[in-house]
């Protein structure tokens, strides 16, 4: 699977994911389309506002009706894609298990959670999905494209070590600590979204403006 953090970088100026250029929202660092390293091709409009897209990728810039413009007159943009409908569940002690059950399909997902509810304010946060918010570690689990990701625990009460943590297959979290978990879940497309639940959600939609999950 591409590269995570490439596709969060292709709708990410707006959250934490990736530095960005003030002036232009443009994003400070080349972003790739594919594994085998396609730009993405910007232009501009009237007012000289630059868009980036992968080849193939329309755009929706003088797309609005006449007297409209933009996404909202005529036949402007569709809107954003519903939310994904995900859960969350602990099998037993070692053993997380994340379902999306519907909108699977318009990922690339990517998946995460910090220990807000442990620790008294500093607990684990090496897989939140958030550049540079971490202990050490910068994970961001990649959900597979049927919507069903499984990971398990090298948390030490199972008997693992933090050198066995690997994304998108281990966590250091386990069955006990997950009442203090908030979870995060990104649709990481050109329409980046998120939305997190768990301890305390408030967490990712102050650091990413992420939606409440229902």
């Amino acid at each position: 699977m591409m590269d995570l953090k490439k596709l969060l970088a292709l709708g990410a100026c707006s959250f934490a994911f990736v530095a960005c250029d003030s002036d232009t929202k443009n994003l400070s660092e080349t972003v790739y389309c594919d594994d085998a390293g396609t730009e993405q091709t910007c232009v501009s409009d009237d007012a000289g506002v630059e868009t980036c897209v992968c080849p193939g990728v329309e755009t929706d810039m003088g797309a609005g009706g006449e007297g409209g413009g933009g996404t909202g007159g005529g036949a402007g943009g569709t809107g954003e894609p519903p939310a994904p409908v995900a859960t969350t569940e602990w099998t037993d002690s070692k053993t997380l298990v994340l379902t999306i059950s519907e909108g699977a399909e318009l990922g690339p997902y990517g998946f995460g959670f910090a220990e807000t509810g442990n620790g008294g304010g500093d607990g684990w946060d090496g897989e939140d999905c958030i550049e540079g918010d971490n202990d050490g570690y910068d994970l961001c689990h990649n959900v597979p494209a049927e919507g069903v990701l499984t990971l398990t625990s090298v948390h030490p009460d199972e008997g693992g070590s933090i050198d066995d943590l690997e994304e998108s297959v281990t966590t250091l979290m386990n069955g006990p600590r997950a009442p203090g978990l908030t979870y995060v879940l990104i649709r990481a497309t050109e329409d980046t979204n998120c939305w997190s639940w768990g301890h305390n959600p408030q967490k990712y939609i102050e650091a990413l403006g992420c939606n409440l999950f229902q």
